[in-house]
């Protein structure tokens, strides 16, 4: 059953910096929705929810999409009307900073190519977040992109969500993992930075479970045949994974650089 939610207040600790590995990734692989001018996508957004103490992580990316392409405008939204007052005072000219939660404060004939809702989520309960994701996704476009997901606090491991608003609705279509090895690196600890309906679902019989079993598996064998430099083993890890579970991109350079995405076939599958 979908729980109606509230929208609450984040605890608005975001570090400038955490969010640029996502940043990294939109801009390579989703260039053209960046850059796409047809229809509704002429005026469409990005609009980045749940912003925190300070606008660092919007204006990062801001500057990230820029270099992409993209000529839209952005629209930052948080629930606490202290933090959105002086984010206008400080950054009005460069981002339209609105009061507003998971209902998008958008006006009328304003629509989203990419809506974004990091480390937001992570605060409410598991049978909260379908109906979060509905709300967000409604002003997206056909095509538009929800990222949803936790990341630590200046950035070296997160996952996110890749939702894609289709003709019937959201599609839960790929589950992004990044990490820069500050820690070295090992499947499991991905676990504490899954997105809020994956978090606490690492469990038998589960089929998030599963996966990180086949990827720990993997990780294993790699590091038994000699791959021990974090960034290697990770990347040898990846292909193995590739190789005994459907959707792993292999697509050059990603895995090298620190992403592992799942894009399975029928979408990432459900809790439960």
């Amino acid at each position: 059953m979908t729980v109606p939610t509230r929208s609450r207040s984040t605890r608005g600790k975001t570090q400038p910096g955490r969010l640029a590995r996502l940043d990294a990734f939109v801009s390579l692989r989703e260039r053209a929705l960046l850059t796409r001018s047809d229809g509704d996508y002429q005026d469409a957004l990005f609009v980045d929810v749940g912003f925190g103490q300070t606008l660092a992580t919007t204006l990062e990316s801001l500057e990230a999409f820029r270099l992409a392409g993209f000529r839209g405008r952005v629209v930052a939204v948080d629930i606490d009307e202290k933090r959105v007052e002086l984010a206008r005072q400080q950054h009005g000219a460069e981002v339209d900073v609105r009061t507003g939660g998971f209902e998008l404060p958008l006006r009328e004939g304003e629509h989203a190519r990419l809506v974004r809702a990091m480390n937001v989520l992570r605060q409410y309960r598991e049978q909260e977040v379908p109906d979060a994701w509905e709300r967000m996704g409604r002003n997206l476009v056909e095509g538009g992109l929800l990222l949803e997901g936790t990341s630590s606090k200046h950035g070296s491991m997160l996952s996110s969500h890749l939702l894609r608003k289709t003709s019937g609705g959201l599609r839960r279509e790929g589950l992004l993992f990044s990490t820069t090895f500050v820690r070295g690196f090992a499947p499991m600890q991905m676990r504490d930075y899954l997105p809020r309906d994956l978090r606490r679902r690492v469990v038998a019989g589960e089929r998030i479970a599963t996966f990180f079993d086949a990827w720990t598996a993997a990780w294993q064998e790699a590091r038994a045949e000699g791959y021990r430099a974090p960034p290697l083993v990770f990347a040898e890890s990846g292909r193995r994974l590739a190789s005994r579970l459907a959707g792993i991109d292999t697509a050059p350079g990603l895995l090298e650089s620190g992403y592992l995405l799942w894009k399975p076939p029928e979408g990432v599958p459900r809790a439960g």
